[in-house]
């Protein structure tokens, strides 16, 4: 107790010089294990992928490794909580195996001060986590998205080729087989009408829908009108302006797949009522997903506690490494299980993104606790 009271009464400079020292050590084992592990991923893909960018694009190595780029955001987001949790563990072994945790012991710092000094570089790894996941991985996916667009349409493939995007909007179901040029030039426009009471009234196909002066200009229009008791009437109407509000940027981000969305985009379609291709709850999940990414930084030096003991006695690294390994997996895959549940609706949005986080914080500072006893 008079040791922790020494260290309590040390100066400022004591506490920088051990948090300067886990942030240098920390974010060196960081930068390695995520280069590491990434180079692995990127090169699996690239295997599993090689001949489809190929196809599209030809067998160059600029196009080879054009891809690699535009994969690496995503990756590098994917990853970067694990490698957090094994850079932690690699700093907090090396210190008990070389007695520096022996030695703060000694001078009165507890395991969660250790544990502390590492969240300014956690902070640090946070808010790259969220402008990879926010920034770099959506500008990438977008990329992607019109690089293989672009060599599609150079190969002289039919632009309605695609599974089409569905959505809705106030009542009106619209299904669009493919969006271009931006979100600018729709293709295979199918409009269902209904009534008031949600019954079917008629069908609006056009060939093609063109954004022109802040309206969506259909041409190549055919109604179906269908009546109780009657064969469906099919007759060709003029070129009309279809009345939707929706603007080419929107139109553009509802073809592309929730990754692809920033934090602004999704918060438009998750505060949209009747707007989306997906359900609202879909959008939800994401949006606070997307706001919780960040706090795995700090959870992953939480479930790194069990390193901080005395290893070199004990001589347990390898199996306390496997278990606190083991501990970050299994958030992974809970944190998985959970954000299915939420997309599908069967979780609230709001638990499927905190959750986890929650629950596997809980046991963190359960082991931190027993530890530091």
């Amino acid at each position: 107790m008079a040791a922790r009271r020494r260290f309590a009464g040390a100066p400022g400079s004591a506490v920088k010089t051990l948090t300067r020292y886990i942030a240098r050590l920390f974010l060196s084992y960081l930068v390695g294990v995520l280069f590491g592990f990434v180079a692995l991923l990127q090169a699996v893909d690239l295997l599993k992928n090689a001949e489809e960018v190929a196809r599209r694009h030809g067998e160059s190595l600029g196009n080879f490794l054009y891809y690699v780029v535009l994969r690496l955001p995503e990756t590098a987001g994917f990853l970067l909580p694990l490698c957090t949790l094994v850079a932690a563990l690699l700093t907090l072994g090396r210190m008990a195996q070389h007695s520096e945790i022996v030695a703060l012991k000694a001078a009165g710092v507890p395991v969660w001060r250790v544990l502390k000094a590492f969240w300014p570089a956690a902070l640090l790894v946070a808010v790259v986590q969220f402008a990879v996941s926010d920034g770099l991985t959506p500008l990438a996916q977008r990329a992607m998205e019109r690089w293989d667009e672009s060599a599609e349409l150079a190969r002289g493939a039919d632009p309605l080729d695609g599974d089409g995007v569905w959505l809705h909007e106030h009542g009106t179901v619209a299904h669009i087989q493919a969006v271009r040029g931006g979100g600018t030039r729709l293709y295979g426009l199918t409009l269902y009408l209904r009534d008031g009471d949600g019954n079917l009234t008629e069908r609006l196909q056009a060939l093609t829908a063109n954004y022109q002066e802040g309206s969506w200009q259909l041409a190549g229009v055919t109604r179906t009108i269908g009546q109780i008791g009657r064969p469906p009437q099919v007759e060709t109407v003029p070129d009309q302006t279809w009345p939707i509000a929706l603007t080419p940027a929107q139109l553009d981000d509802l073809s592309t797949q929730a990754s692809g969305l920033g934090l602004v985009q999704l918060y438009d379609f998750a505060g949209r009522r009747g707007l989306g291709v997906h359900p609202r709850h879909y959008y939800e999940t994401w949006l606070n997903k997307r706001i919780a990414g960040p706090f795995a930084a700090f959870l992953m030096i939480l479930l790194a506690a069990p390193m901080a003991r005395n290893l070199s006695r004990t001589g347990g690294v390898v199996g306390t490494f496997a278990l606190a390994v083991g501990f970050g997996m299994a958030y992974l895959i809970t944190d998985g299980i959970v954000f299915t549940l939420g997309e599908t609706g069967a979780f609230p949005p709001i638990l499927a993104a905190w959750v986890p986080i929650g629950l596997f914080g809980c046991l963190g500072g359960a082991l931190l606790l027993h530890i530091d006893s």
